[in-house]
C-alpha cells in the first residue's frame, strides 16, 4: 500500500473499531494488522493455522508456516 493510503486505512479502521464496528480485513501488511486488530487469524490454504492476540501471535508464532511468512514479509518478527 502507498503510505498515504495506509495511514488513511489505519486511521479509519481504528476509528471504526472504537465505534464498535466489527470488520474482517484481509492483508499481508502485518504492521497494519497488528495496529488495527484485536484478534488476528493466520490462514493458509483455507485453514486457520493460528489465531489470537495480534501482539502475542506476531511476536511468538507457534507454527513454522507463520514464522516463515513473517520472516518473508516483514524481514523480522514484530
Amino acid at each position: 500500500m502507498q503510505s498515504k493510503l495506509k495511514l488513511f486505512s489505519s486511521d479509519s479502521a481504528q476509528n471504526l473499531t472504537k465505534e464498535g464496528m466489527t470488520m474482517i480485513i484481509v492483508t499481508h501488511e502485518m504492521h497494519f494488522a497488528h495496529d488495527v486488530s484485536n484478534h488476528l487469524m493466520f490462514i493458509d490454504g483455507g485453514n486457520i493455522v493460528e489465531q489470537g492476540n495480534p501482539a502475542k501471535l506476531l511476536k511468538n508464532p507457534q507454527s513454522e508456516r507463520l514464522k516463515n511468512f513473517l520472516h518473508r514479509f516483514t524481514n523480522r518478527l514484530l
